[in-house]
C-alpha cells in the first residue's frame, strides 16, 4: 500500500461550526498499548562557542540577540567529560533508538498478548533533521542508512513487514505519522503500528530553528518570546491498534482521537480567547488536562494559559517543554507518557487534551482518554 493511496485529507483550517457539526467518530480512535521514551542521562550542560566553529558561534550569538536567551543548554547522547556539544555519539543514539522500540513492543505484548505469527505490524519512523549521517560523521554506510533512510535493525528485530516509511522531519512529523496509522489500521493494512523516532540537538541546527521560530512568532503575536527550554535528546516509540483493542487490554491504555487542525488568529490576547473557545468545544465536559508547550516559546506559554483561563476554571495546564525540556518531534510522546501516568496512578483522571501549536499559529488538537 503505498503512501498516496491511504488518501490523507489535505490540511486545512476547521471552523467552529464543522469541529460542531462533525463529532468525533468513534471508529477513528485508535489504542495506544505501548509506550517508551529514552533520554540522554547527562544532565543538561551550558553551550559555549569555539572560535574554530565560526559559523556555530556566530548563529549562537545572533540566536541569543534575537529570542533573548542567554544561556543554551543540552542534555546529548555520549557526552565525554565537558560539555563539546559538537561531537557525536550516534553508537549509543541507535542503542536507545532500538532499546525504545523493544520497550514499546514487550509494554504492547504485556497488555495485549504476544505477536502471532499473523500479526502485520507497520512501522512509523521520523527525526526531526532529516539527513544527519554528514553530521554524525557517519562515515558506514550501514549506519549511513540507519541515520538518513529508517533503523534497519528494528525491521529486523520486531518484524515489521506490513509496511514501514520514513515520515517527514519536524514538529508535525507525529501528527503526520498518526493519520498515517489511521489509515494503516482502519484500512486493514495492518494490524499494529509501532510509530516513534529520535531528537538529536544538533547546537548548529536548534540555533537556526529558533531563529526562524522568533521571526514567525513576531508576525503573529508582534513579537518572540524566550525559549529557556533545555534541549535534550530522546528516542520514543508507541504501539498502536484500533480503539476496540482497549476492551481486551490487560492493562488500561489510552483512546487516541483523531487530530484536528485549527489556525489562531493574530494578536495575543485573541489568539488565546480563540484558543480557549475551540478547546472547551473539544472537551464538552468542562474538565480536562491540557498539555502544551509543544513549542518552545515563553510567550507562547502565556498564550496557552490564557486559553486555559478563557476555557473554564476546571481546566488544568501543563507545558511539556518546560517540565521536560524540548525535544522537538518527540514533545507529544512526552505528553502522552505523563498522562498515561496520571491515569494509572489516579482512577477519576479527567480526558487529555494535547494542543500542539507552532510558531505560526497552526494546532494540532489530539484528544487522550
Amino acid at each position: 500500500m503505498s503512501v498516496e493511496e491511504m488518501q490523507l485529507t489535505p490540511l486545512r483550517p476547521a471552523s467552529a461550526d464543522e469541529l460542531q457539526a462533525q463529532p468525533e467518530q468513534r471508529s477513528n480512535t485508535l489504542a495506544l498499548v505501548g509506550l517508551s521514551v529514552l533520554q540522554a542521562d547527562r544532565a543538561p550542560q551550558r553551550f559555549e562557542p569555539r572560535w574554530f566553529r565560526a559559523w556555530e558561534a556566530q548563529l549562537y550569538r545572533k540566536a541569543a540577540r534575537q529570542t533573548g536567551r542567554r544561556q543554551w543548554d543540552f542534555s546529548r547522547f555520549s557526552l565525554d567529560g565537558g560539555l563539546d556539544a559538537a561531537k557525536s555519539g550516534y553508537r549509543d543514539t541507535l542503542t536507545a533508538v532500538a532499546q525504545a522500540a523493544k520497550q514499546a513492543v514487550a509494554a504492547a505484548e504485556a497488555s495485549c498478548g504476544r505477536r502471532s505469527a499473523r500479526e502485520r505490524m507497520a512501522l512509523l519512523y521520523f527525526d526531526f533533521w532529516g539527513q544527519s549521517s554528514h553530521l554524525e560523521q557517519a562515515f558506514n554506510w550501514r549506519d549511513s542508512f540507519d541515520l538518513d533512510v529508517i533503523p534497519k535493525f528494528i525491521l529486523r528485530d520486531q518484524a515489521t513487514e506490513a509496511f514501514s516509511c520514513k515520515v517527514q522531519a519536524g514538529r508535525g512529523a507525529f501528527i503526520q505519522a498518526l493519520r498515517m496509522a489511521q489509515s494503516l489500521l482502519h484500512s486493514g493494512a495492518a494490524d499494529s503500528v509501532l510509530l516513534g523516532g529520535l531528537f538529536r540537538s544538533f547546537p548548529v541546527l536548534c540555533f537556526a530553528e529558533a531563529l526562524s521560530g522568533n521571526a514567525a512568532e513576531r508576525a503573529w503575536l508582534g513579537r518572540g518570546g524566550q525559549h529557556n527550554a533545555p534541549l535534550v535528546e530522546r528516542a520514543g516509540f508507541m504501539v498502536l491498534r484500533r480503539g476496540e483493542a482497549l476492551a481486551s487490554a490487560r492493562q488500561p491504555g489510552l483512546l487516541l482521537g483523531e487530530p484536528r487542525y485549527l489556525q489562531a488568529p493574530a494578536g495575543r490576547e485573541a489568539a488565546g480567547q480563540w484558543l480557549g473557545e475551540r478547546w472547551a468545544e473539544q472537551l464538552p465536559e468542562r474538565r480536562a488536562l491540557v498539555y502544551g508547550g509543544h513549542y518552545p516559546s515563553s510567550l507562547l506559554d502565556q498564550v496557552e494559559a490564557g486559553a486555559v483561563a478563557a476555557a473554564g476554571e476546571h481546566w488544568v495546564y501543563e507545558n511539556i517543554c518546560r517540565r521536560f525540556g524540548d525535544s522537538g518531534g518527540l514533545n507529544p510522546l512526552l505528553a502522552l507518557q505523563r498522562h498515561a501516568e496520571r491515569k494509572a496512578a489516579t482512577a477519576d483522571t479527567p480526558p487529555a487534551l494535547l494542543s500542539l501549536s507552532d510558531s505560526q499559529g497552526g494546532t494540532w488538537l489530539l484528544r487522550g482518554e
